[in-house]
């Protein structure tokens, strides 16, 4: 039944049923009843994946080369090509579009000379664990989170090596001073995306976001801070030892738009929702994963509705996706949560919303086509969902 039409019935029963005590039963467990499977998304078979030569296999140990990964994260696509963050081979992968077979290797990389070479470098063409990227027609940006640092290509790479054209949290290309907790300074930063002519990142380190001109010069300042009550101030939950509809412990990735924001709370154990965007410093509207903004249990109210350390969130239109990395599984939400703590509609990775183990095959086997192991991000055009499996070294890509 159309989760509108359920919710209007069970308002008019309880309206005929309520006595002085009030509606006979649990009427949020009643509404989710049987929301299940989104398109039958629960416990999917993934279609092909990338840094494996087979859906059944999750080799961590596989030489560097043009169709391995090594703990990959962040994804991107906006036509072009497909950029995936190698984070443990301290690289950029650019595959031709997003494949439709198993082990397909990438066409060009950044961040390295070649294909064969997994080094940290800092100079403007070199990476240290990159998680988080973000590209369109206007470029390239990469979280460079082991060298406290965004690089931005000026117009999005079509072959490579290349290096990068500016960079944001260090003064200039060629210098690096590390973290810091300032406006033009960033410590590990995790997520970054590109909106309404702005670069937005999570500064994971600070506990902030931290917004960007996108066209502005190498070391310049933020010119909005989400999560902090000012530009030098990086404390967890500001401070209070307890989170708020406006702190953040460990932001990681997040989604947005410009008008909408959803940011990945990871040790709060919870995501954060905002229907407009914080432009001001408001407080979000909604939490997934626990009971209320003051509470960051593991698991709040078990397994059907609570979080463990989510990295990644996304939505596409349709569905809201977040990476549930602690339970080894991607929660699906059939709509845009407009309160808080639902149970999530579907969930990949697992037989059903209370199951939690890593590598869930089902099968006996160690790892298949829908087993996942710590995924951290997520990714989705309604067409396709690509899920970075980060455990079993692979991407994998679902045709929705």
């Amino acid at each position: 039944m159309n989760k509108t039409l359920r919710i209007l019935g069970l308002i008019l029963a309880c309206l005929f049923l309520a006595g002085n005590d009030g509606c006979p039963f649990d009427w949020r467990e009643a509404i989710e009843e049987g929301a299940g499977d989104v398109g039958e998304l629960t416990w999917k078979r993934a279609d092909y994946v990338i840094g494996q030569t087979s859906r059944d296999r999750a080799e961590t140990a596989r030489p560097i080369a043009e169709d391995t990964l090594l703990e990959p994260t962040g994804v991107a696509f906006s036509g072009g090509p497909l950029f995936v963050s190698d984070t443990g081979n301290s690289r950029i992968l650019a595959y031709e579009g997003i494949p439709a077979r198993n082990g397909a290797g990438a066409t060009f990389v950044l961040g390295q000379d070649d294909m064969q070479s997994g080094e940290r470098g800092g100079d403007a063409g070199g990476l240290f664990f990159p998680t988080g990227v973000a590209a369109g027609s206007w470029g390239l940006a990469v979280a460079d989170t082991g060298n406290d640092r965004i690089l931005l290509w000026d117009s999005r790479p079509s072959s490579g090596p290349r290096d990068a054209d500016r960079v944001f949290g260090q003064p200039a290309l060629d210098q690096n001073f590390g973290p810091g907790c300032f406006e033009d300074a960033l410590n590990e930063p995790w997520g970054v995306q590109q909106a309404d002519e702005r670069i937005l990142v999570s500064d994971y380190g600070n506990n902030r976001l931290l917004q960007f001109e996108r066209e502005a010069a190498s070391g310049s300042a933020a010119i909005r801070v989400i999560g902090q009550e000012a530009m030098d101030v990086c404390l967890s939950n500001r401070g209070q030892g307890v989170p708020s509809a406006d702190s953040f412990d460990g932001p990681a990735g997040f989604w947005t738009d410009g008008n909408r924001l959803a940011v990945a709370d990871r040790f709060n154990n919870r995501v954060l929702l905002w229907r407009d965007f914080p432009s001001n410093g408001e407080p979000a509207d909604v939490v997934l994963g626990q009971p209320d903004m003051q509470s960051r249990v593991v698991n709040a109210d078990g397994l059907s509705r609570g979080m463990n350390g989510p990295t990644g969130v996304h939505w596409d239109g349709d569905r809201l996706f977040v990476s549930d990395r602690g339970n080894h599984r991607v929660l699906v939400y059939d709509s845009w949560p407009l309160a808080s703590h639902p149970r999530p509609d579907a969930v990949l990775g697992q037989p059903d919303r209370n199951s939690n183990t890593a590598n869930n095959t089902g099968d006996g086997t160690e790892v298949n086509a829908r087993s996942l192991n710590g995924p951290e991000a997520v990714w989705s055009d309604g067409d396709r969902l690509l899920i970075s499996d980060t455990g079993n070294a692979r991407i994998l890509i679902f045709v929705l």
